[in-house]
């Protein structure tokens, strides 16, 4: 969830002046080494922790962007919210609640005093006045109240994952003893017998279900890991048997394939840093299990691919990246020099370092990807490589928008990434049966490298030709799981003739008729009687932009019933 949708930072080391709009869920800091992308992460951690590192306060001397010479050494962090979804203020802090709203701007600034010493203030951006006003000294505690909503978790990259595990310990150790007393105190109240029943004294009972709690927390952590990995059973707290145990939780470890039981300490790193991330997350998120409001976690992390070697550095991008952006109080903000974690953000931001200062630019994750390997980033990643899962590829622009916009209407998403050759971005053709089978001829390399979970989906338009199906069929031939599927003439619309070439064939009546009143088409009847309709060649190959472009604005969903068909057509192939 967007949480932050702007931020904007001014003399904050590196950061002269940068300002970031238009952030969602998942954002990825992209940049080569030391261009200043950890330091939006300290920027942010500064806002919320008034430290720029865990247990480094800001130090004016060091912090501020230099050289300053005889102006004044101030640093400020604005951060613009979005509390619209899942926010709420609650009656304890009412004062937030009318001092800011539901999407303030708010403003923090550092500088010395007088005497020497650095004083924070806190100001609002007065929308109706177009300018931040200060605010006075009640209005700045409630202001740092509504910051202590939320969590911000600054991971740097120096840290390794075993170091998080231990740093979290006593926090789990926490959350472990209130559930434990919430369960015993649930049992209590229960009417004893039938499966309430335990044959155990209370304190052996009381340490039974202690380690029953742990290991029904940690079963979806377990679950993760060994999808990533392929080897691990479970993750399982070692808890306390007894009173004799000071400490509840004395570690963690893992049961392997074949039924060996090691400690996390005994694991890669990269399989402690899984297991790292998936434990902090379920800290973090589980607000139910906190006094006072805490309503939303924010991440700054630093490389998390550090650690990782492939595979798992995709299920921890997978896991990260997507939690943030399906989960209504999660953010994520990673700085990385991976394609992988750059692909699966929802947004990217370019950090490059132009005399001394950090020049951020804003840009689509997958614009990030192309532009990176040529900045010496990351590395090149070919369009047929670059999405992960299913890649559905049809013939045109308006094949894809079509398609698209039929799977809106009828509420689902598509079971594959959808593109043709121009949203490709690898080619300067824009499309066609044939610009398509070149391309995929010329690039079998590519197409065989995909996983095999990865397969391609070439849908063509009804009316291609058999034996050009078959050439289709050889290009994918070497990656079994791709195949190519030709448009079904049976579900198109019958009341349009076979001079509808192409996706066109499934419009609904009623758009192609109001294209031919508009004069975009230039249709005709039977002799005999109203249907099918039939088109001339020129107009259909003049007038499809404009005709799908309406249809998408326009059209409801029973101009789009002979595509939904299709639709189902491509989800049964996929799966």
């Amino acid at each position: 969830m967007a949480l932050i949708t702007a931020i904007e930072v001014t003399n904050f080391r590196s950061l002269r002046e940068v300002r970031l709009t238009d952030l969602t869920a998942a954002t990825v800091i992209v940049g080569p080494n030391n261009s200043g992308k950890s330091n939006l992460l300290r920027a942010l951690n500064l806002f919320f922790n008034d430290e720029v590192e865990p247990d480094r306060p800001l130090d004016l001397s060091e912090d501020h962007y230099g050289p300053w010479g005889n102006r004044k050494k101030e640093i400020s962090i604005s951060v613009r919210f979005d509390l619209h979804q899942g926010f709420t203020f609650g009656r304890r802090y009412r004062a937030a609640e009318e001092l800011l709203g539901y999407e303030p701007l708010v403003k923090r600034t550092w500088a010395y005093d007088r005497s020497g010493v650095i004083v924070p203030q806190f100001s609002v951006y007065d929308d109706d006045a177009q300018e931040f006003t200060l605010l006075d000294e009640s209005q700045a505690r409630a202001a740092r109240s509504f910051l202590g909503l939320f969590k911000f978790r600054y991971i740097p990259n120096h840290i390794h994952p075993s170091e998080l595990i231990d740093m979290e310990q006593e926090e789990l150790q926490r959350n472990l003893v209130r559930r434990l007393r919430s369960v015993l105190s649930r049992r209590r109240r229960r009417t004893a017998g039938g499966d309430d029943e335990v044959d155990l004294t209370p304190t052996r009972e009381i340490f039974a279900t202690l380690g029953q709690i742990a290991n029904r927390m940690t079963d979806p952590i377990a679950q993760a890991l060994t999808e990533a990995s392929g080897e691990i059973e479970s993750v399982e707290l070692d808890t306390a048997e007894g009173f004799d145990d000071v400490i509840i939780i004395s570690g963690y470890a893992m049961k392997i394939a074949g039924g060996d039981r090691l400690s996390a300490e005994l694991q890669g790193s990269g399989v402690q840093a899984h297991l790292a991330y998936q434990m902090i997350h379920f800290l973090d998120t589980s607000f139910g299990q906190y006094f006072g409001n805490r309503q939303t976690v924010i991440w700054g992390t630093e490389e998390p691919e550090s650690f990782l070697h492939t595979r798992l550095e995709y299920y921890v991008a997978q896991f990260l990246l997507e939690r943030a952006a399906n989960q209504p109080r999660f953010q994520v903000f990673c700085t990385t020099h991976s394609d992988v974690f750059t692909r699966l953000a929802t947004t990217g931001v370019l950090v490059q370092l132009i005399a001394g200062k950090s020049r951020c630019e804003v840009m689509e994750p997958r614009d990030l990807v192309r532009k990176a390997p040529a900045l010496g980033i990351s590395r090149f990643v070919h369009a047929l490589l670059y999405d992960l899962g299913p890649l559905i590829l049809v013939e045109g622009k308006t094949d894809e928008t079509l398609l698209d916009r039929a799977y809106s209407i009828a509420g689902r998403e598509p079971p594959g990434t959808l593109h043709c050759l121009e949203t490709l971005g690898d080619t300067d053709k824009v499309g066609g049966v044939n610009d398509l089978l070149k391309y995929l001829k010329q690039n079998r390399a590519a197409v065989n490298s995909r996983p095999l979970d990865s397969p391609i989906l070439v849908v063509l338009d009804w009316e291609v030709k058999p034996k050009v199906v078959e050439e289709y069929e050889k290009a994918l031939a070497g990656h079994p799981s791709s195949q190519v599927l030709r448009c079904d003439v049976a579900l198109a619309n019958p009341q349009l003739s076979e001079s509808f070439k192409g996706i066109e064939r499934f419009l609904g009546t009623q758009v192609v008729q109001h294209a031919g009143q508009e004069g975009w088409l230039e249709l005709s009847r039977p002799v005999d009687g109203e249907y099918p309709l039939s088109v001339t060649r020129r107009s259909l190959k003049d007038g499809k932009t404009r005709l799908a472009e309406y249809t998408c604005a326009e059209g409801i969903e029973g101009d789009f019933a002979y595509l939904i068909q299709l639709t189902r057509m491509i989800d049964a192939a996929l799966r």
